[in-house]
């Protein structure tokens, strides 16, 4: 299979820019004119019950209803619009990248699938959507999705009752795939950590950007540094300078997972253009990144023995 040809971000921003940018402008102008007339509507019969004298824990009541409708209303045209958001801007960006990737909204990773890497073990609830799925190269499978985990503490109060506490662990990006050999030991690219570099594996990096930012552990230094080349180090550097968060990467046997805690991903931003094309940009190096490190990693396996 020939080496399919990839569209510059550049050229992928102004199609998308082309295509959507009508239609995202009149789906916001319509949701704030709905927004603004439900509130001048409200407001208008707010006066009135006020000029009829009505009781004051009616009017509230009225208030109270009305302020509840808006919500309601809002809620709903921005469900609507996140997902004219991501069927216009975030998959045709997927499709666009790469023919054989698809962008998959309402899915996501499975509990499991985040286990199994071993990046967080303590969470008890798990959240996962924005599914990112394909190939990538020949016929190496790649998936990757949106995940929020967070655990949920219960606490004895002063009376002897129950109080419950959620608590955010992650929020970010978290993918794998399957390598196409078993590199037969592990390599852990993680954020930098004091406590971390009192391990026994960590391994000096020819980087001082890359040392400030990361640690990498590895049971075989040998391999460790035919995988981690120059290039690879670049990319990973250039995604913590643009996108902040960091960009793990764990190497297991023939087991390859990523993950990046870049807060909020793929969802229209809030006070920016819809459109905003460093929003965007930072939403296609999310996925575009780690595949370009995945791929340098596979042509850095045959330099490997068996």
């Amino acid at each position: 299979m020939n080496k399919e040809k990839k569209k510059s971000f550049d050229d992928i921003y102004e199609i998308i820019y082309q295509n959507s940018k009508s239609l995202l402008d009149i789906r916001k102008k319509d949701q704030n004119k709905k927004f603004f007339l439900a509130m001048a509507v409200g407001i208008l019969c707010s006066v009135i019950a006020y000029m009829m004298r009505i009781e004051p824990i009616i009017l509230l009541g009225i208030i109270a209803i009305i302020l509840l409708l808006l919500l309601i209303l809002y809620v709903y045209d921005s469900v609507q619009f996140k997902r004219i958001y991501k069927e216009y801007v975030i998959a045709e960006m997927v499709k666009l990248y790469s023919k054989n990737l698809n962008f998959l909204a309402q899915t996501g990773v499975t509990r499991q699938e985040y286990k199994m890497s071993g990046f967080d073990t303590i969470f008890t609830e798990f959240h996962s959507e924005d599914k990112i799925q394909g190939l990538i190269q020949e016929n190496i499978k790649f998936q990757m999705s949106q995940i929020v985990t967070g655990e949920i503490e219960i606490n004895k109060n002063a009376d002897g009752s129950d109080s419950t506490t959620r608590r955010e662990t992650f929020r970010g990006t978290y993918g794998m795939v399957t390598l196409p050999k078993n590199i037969k030991t592990t390599i852990h690219i993680t954020y930098n950590s004091i406590m971390k570099k009192l391990t026994g594996n960590r391994i000096e990096v020819d980087s001082s950007e890359f040392e400030q930012y990361y640690d990498c552990f590895a049971d075989n230094k040998i391999i460790a540094m035919q995988i981690l080349t120059p290039d690879i180090i670049e990319k990973l550097v250039q995604i913590k300078q643009y996108n902040k968060g960091f960009l793990e990467f764990k190497i297991e046997n023939q087991m390859l997972y990523f993950r990046h805690n870049c807060g909020e991903a793929f969802e229209p931003p809030k006070l920016k253009d819809a459109l905003d094309k460093e929003v965007i940009r930072k939403y296609y190096d999310l996925f575009v990144i780690p595949i370009e490190i995945i791929e340098i990693i596979i042509e850095n396996l045959q330099n490997i023995d068996e």
